[in-house]
C-alpha cells in the first residue's frame, strides 16, 4: 500500500477576501497512471438538501458502496456493511464531491442560498479557491455531473462558469476549462417533467385512463393556483413551480398507503418494485452513523459539533411542518435550466442527459420532451437524428444492450436499460462505461436501430401525447428566476489506497460570494 496523498491543511486553504462559507468536500484520485493529474469530475446530488457524501460517496460512484439491491432500493439499515466498489468512477477519472448548498452535511457558514443564482455564484468562488490551491489542475478539463434535483444545480453552476470565463480579460479569475455537463435522472424543467410522471404511471399500469385524466386536471389546477391558495394533498405547495407534488400522486393512485403503511407502495425510483419510499433521509442508517462517528469526523477534519444528515427533510419546500432543520432555498424558483444547456451546447460544451428506464420520478420520457423542445442550433436535426443501441464492450458477446442512445453536435441522450433513479448504483458496470465515454468524448451509438420514418421526414410541431390531449411542450425559452468491518472499509477508502487508487482525505475549506448568473 502506498501512503495517502498529502493535502494542505484547512488553514492552508484559507483565501482572503472570501465570505465565511465553509463547504465540506473530498477528492478521490483516479486509478491508473493514464489519469494522473486529471482534474476531478464534480459530482452533485440533489434533494434539494441531499449530501453528495451520502449517495455519491457511500452509495453510487466512489470506491465505497453498499451491497447491490434491486433498482428501486435506496435505504440503508443501521448495520448495512460497506464494501469496495469494483466499478467506481475513479477507474476513469478523479472525483470531487462537494456538500452544497451551504448547510448540507458538514458544510457550514452563511448566508443560506435562496435560489440557484446564489448557489452558482457560491460554487464558482469555491472552484476559484480550489484551483488556486490545486494549481496543477488548472489546465485540465472540468466536467460537472448532477443527479435528480441537481438537474437544477449542475447547469446553473456550469452556466455561471461559462459566462464568467468570457470576462477573464476584465478580472483576475483563474481560467476554468469547462468541457462537459451531465444530468442523471435530473429535473431541469418540472413544468414539462411533472405531467410526464402522470403519463409514465399510466403506461406502466398503475392506474386507468379516468385517473390519468383526473391527475392531469389537478396538475393544471395546481400550477395555475395562486401561491397562497391551499391545495389538497398530495398536491402540496412547493417553492419551485415544479411537480406540484406530482411524484407522490401517481404512487398514491397506484396503491401507496393502502395497507396503512406510508412507506409501502410502488417505488418512484423503480415502478417494477413495491417497497418503501425511496428518499434517503439517512435516519439511523449505516451512512449517517458512519459520518457522525467521532473517529470519522477526525479523519475528515469535520466540525465536531455538526450532526451530519444525508438529506435535510423539507429543504426547498414551503410546508412549515417539514422545515424542521433548515429552510434551504426558500425562494427557489427555477423555471428551467434547459436554456443554459442550449447556450452551453452552442458554445462548445458537451451535454449528457441520461435516465434509468424504470424511474418514474424523473423519467426518460420527460427528459426527451425537454430536449425535443430545446432551442439550439441542432434543434431541427435533433428530432430526426437516429437512435441506436449503446453496448458495453464487457457485454458485447452476450448481445445485451446497456441502453439506447441518441447523439448530435455534442448532445447525448442515453436511456439506461433496467435501471432506476440511481444509475451508478443500479447499473454500476454500464454507468462506468457511460462516464468513461463522456470524458473521452466518445459516442454511445454502437449499433443502429431500424427506422420507421416512412412518411414524416421533418419535425412535426403538432405531435401530441396522450391521445391528442396533452401537446408536446413548446420550445423552452424560459429562464431561471431567480459495524466495525464496514467502518474500517470506509475509513480505509478515505484515508489510504484502495486497490491502487490514491484516495485523499476529506477536509473543509472556505468558499463564498453570492453573485447573479
Amino acid at each position: 500500500m502506498l501512503p495517502p496523498r498529502s493535502l494542505p491543511s484547512m488553514d492552508d486553504f484559507l483565501v482572503e477576501g472570501l465570505s465565511e462559507v465553509e463547504p465540506a468536500y473530498g477528492t478521490f484520485e483516479a486509478e491508473g497512471r493514464m489519469y494522473a493529474g486529471q482534474l476531478p469530475m464534480v459530482w452533485l446530488n440533489g434533494g434539494p438538501g441531499c449530501s453528495s457524501f451520502n449517495c455519491g460517496v457511500m452509495f453510487e460512484n466512489s470506491p465505497v458502496t453498499v451491497p447491490l439491491r434491486p433498482a428501486g432500493y435506496a435505504r440503508t439499515s443501521a448495520r448495512e456493511p460497506f464494501e469496495y466498489n469494483e466499478n467506481a468512477w475513479t477507474k476513469a477519472t478523479a472525483m470531487l464531491y462537494v456538500e452544497q448548498p451551504v448547510g448540507v452535511g458538514f458544510s457550514t457558514g452563511g448566508p443560506d442560498p435562496e435560489k440557484e443564482a446564489d448557489l452558482a455564484g457560491d460554487f464558482y468562488i469555491f472552484l476559484q479557491n480550489f484551483f488556486q490551491v490545486f494549481d496543477t489542475y488548472q489546465s485540465s478539463k472540468l466536467f460537472i455531473v448532477g443527479e435528480s434535483y441537481a438537474g437544477y444545480f449542475a447547469p446553473s453552476i456550469a452556466y455561471k462558469i461559462f459566462k464568467e470565463q468570457k470576462k477573464l480579460d476584465d478580472t483576475s479569475d483563474i481560467a476554468i476549462n469547462l468541457a462537459g455537463v451531465g444530468l442523471g435522472n435530473g429535473w431541469a424543467n418540472a413544468m414539462v417533467q411533472g405531467p410526464a410522471t402522470i403519463d409514465y404511471g399510466y403506461w406502466h399500469g398503475l392506474y386507468d385512463e379516468h385517473t390519468r385524466q383526473a391527475l392531469h386536471a389537478e396538475w393544471n389546477h395546481c400550477i395555475n393556483s395562486p401561491k397562497d391558495e391551499e391545495e389538497p394533498t398530495p398536491f402540496h405547495k412547493v417553492n419551485p413551480p415544479d411537480d406540484c407534488g406530482m411524484m407522490l400522486a401517481p404512487l398514491m393512485a397506484g396503491g401507496k398507503g393502502v395497507w396503512d403503511d406510508n412507506l409501502n407502495g410502488p417505488n418512484a425510483y423503480d415502478v417494477t418494485t413495491w417497497d418503501g419510499y425511496p428518499v434517503i433521509l439517512g435516519g439511523n442508517s449505516s451512512i449517517e452513523n458512519f459520518f457522525n462517528d467521532p473517529r470519522v469526523k477526525e479523519k475528515l477534519h469535520a466540525p465536531e459539533d455538526v450532526f451530519w444528515r444525508g438529506c435535510i427533510p423539507g429543504a426547498g419546500r414551503r410546508l412549515q411542518e417539514a422545515r424542521r432543520f433548515l429552510g434551504l432555498l426558500e425562494n427557489d424558483q427555477p423555471m428551467s435550466t434547459v436554456p443554459y444547456l442550449a447556450e452551453m451546447l452552442d458554445g462548445g460544451v458537451r451535454v449528457l442527459i441520461y435516465n434509468g428506464d424504470r424511474d418514474l420520478s424523473t423519467n426518460a420520457q420527460g427528459s426527451e420532451m425537454l430536449l425535443n423542445g430545446m432551442e439550439w442550433s441542432g434543434a431541427e436535426e435533433w428530432f430526426t437524428t437516429p437512435r441506436g443501441l449503446w453496448v458495453n464492450p464487457k457485454n458485447s458477446k452476450d448481445k445485451t444492450p446497456a441502453g439506447y442512445a441518441k447523439s448530435l453536435k455534442g448532445l447525448d441522450f442515453v436511456v439506461i436499460y433496467n435501471s432506476g433513479h440511481l444509475v451508478p448504483y443500479n447499473q454500476p458496470e454500464n454507468a462506468l462505461d457511460l462516464i468513461t465515454r463522456f470524458i473521452k468524448n466518445e459516442s454511445y451509438y454502437d449499433r443502429p436501430l431500424p427506422s420507421f420514418d416512412f412518411y414524416h421526414k421533418t419535425r412535426n410541431p403538432g405531435t401530441t401525447l396522450a391521445n391528442g390531449m396533452y401537446p408536446l411542450m413548446p420550445p423552452d425559452n424560459s429562464q431561471s428566476k431567480n459495524n466495525h468491518h464496514g467502518l474500517n472499509v470506509a475509513l480505509t477508502a478515505i484515508s489510504s489506497f484502495v486497490a491502487g487508487a490514491a484516495v485523499t482525505s476529506f477536509f473543509m475549506g472556505p468558499r463564498g460570494g453570492y453573485q447573479k448568473l
